[in-house]
């Protein structure tokens, strides 16, 4: 935080410690320290995997700082677009305030209502039909790229959840330990 704090006196706090968290994560392997995870903090998380660089817990505190410091304080517009799709996916806390202005402003031209595609998944999971709704949810992610947690609530609807690209597996955290389930169970004919 005190090399944030010299060399970019003028950033908010929220970029000052998604850059402290960023570097230490770098460093160390490890999560956490002040806050977030944030935008910003995904954004060099996702960088580190989508570059194929070295290993978090493997970088030097030099190589960390000068890889981290762009990502964390450079303008939004810079990274306006994978911004958005962190924040689609990803919990994100203490975001910079201009990070969260930017996307909001870059949204108020696409449209509130779900693509038509969406609405009938909702539908069939509101009618209960969640055989129709993992196979339509299925055919979207091969259409759109994404992908989406296998996993079953215990009401016995579909999670649903997008899962961030660097996500190993197919389930979210919530729904990680029906994995194991999956592959012990008997087969069906």
């Amino acid at each position: 935080m005190s090399w944030a704090n010299q060399n970019y006196p003028e950033e908010s706090i929220q970029l000052k410690a998604a850059f402290a968290n960023s570097v230490a994560y770098l460093v160390t392997g490890l999560n956490g320290g002040y806050g977030g995870p944030s935008l910003r903090e995904h954004l060099v998380s996702w960088t580190v995997e989508t570059a194929g660089k070295a290993s978090p817990g493997s970088w030097t505190f030099e190589k960390a700082t000068a890889f981290s410091a762009p990502l964390c304080f450079s303008p939004t517009a810079k990274f306006l677009g994978r911004l958005a799709e962190i924040q689609e996916v990803e919990a994100c806390f203490d975001d910079d305030p201009e990070d969260l202005l930017a996307l909001r402003e870059s949204r108020q031209g696409r449209s509130p209502l779900p693509s038509p595609e969406i609405q009938e998944i909702i539908n069939s999971w509101l009618s209960g039909d969640y055989k129709k709704a993992i196979a339509l949810t299925n055919l979207y992610s091969r259409r759109s790229g994404l992908r989406f947690c296998k996993g079953i609530n215990r009401d016995g609807s579909p999670c649903g959840k997008v899962l961030a690209p660097q996500a190993k597996g197919d389930y979210c955290l919530r729904h990680r330990h029906q994995a194991r389930k999956r592959l012990s169970m008997p087969p069906t004919s």
